[in-house]
């Protein structure tokens, strides 16, 4: 009998959530990778952009965010895929991963323009060369007239205002 008192007891204790063991994060399959650390993404997708002479688009959103759904699948499935793959290197931060909440306070102030709106999903591209940036107030680009989404003209032409302002300036050869 105490031998079946102690199986009860362990079976108990492991049971309980501060004794069992975490179950691992998964987000495979997601957008945006909460279970990562947050920065690390940022700075390989800014070490990427860099070394491609490209403009670095970050999208902060998160999962659960219609909206941000919405713009990932036009970034990556949409009209605007090709255009974004010529001109930027496209990075997903997880505003909702502590990580995430601090790398977008760290950054959105860090560069030429500081960020004051914050509505998500929030876009900011950065000349990975010269560390100038802007970034794009979504609410203005969205239509919702279909469900939540955004105007795909609008978008690209915001993309394209941002991509004149802060492109690589070509050098003539031979001088600096």
């Amino acid at each position: 009998m105490k031998f079946f008192r102690v199986v009860l007891c362990i079976l108990a204790l492991s049971s309980n959530s501060a004794f069992a063991a975490k179950s691992p994060c998964k987000d495979d399959g997601l957008v945006y990778k909460h279970c990562h650390q947050q920065e690390p993404i940022y700075k390989h997708g800014l070490a990427k952009a860099k070394a491609q002479k490209k403009l670095l688009l970050v999208q902060f959103g998160f999962e659960s965010c219609p909206w941000c759904q919405n713009l990932h699948r036009v970034f990556t499935r949409g009209e605007l895929q090709k255009y974004v793959g010529k001109n930027f290197v496209f990075t997903e931060i997880d505003i909702t991963s502590k990580s995430g909440k601090a790398l977008f306070d760290k950054i959105k102030g860090k560069y030429d323009k500081p960020a004051n709106k914050t509505g998500f999903p929030f876009l900011l591209v950065i000349n990975p060369k010269t560390l100038k940036s802007d970034y794009q107030d979504t609410g203005v680009l969205e239509d919702n007239s279909h469900g939540k989404g955004h105007n795909v003209a609008k978008v690209q032409s915001a993309l394209e205002r941002l991509r004149k302002e802060l492109a690589y300036k070509k050098t003539n050869e031979g001088q600096g």
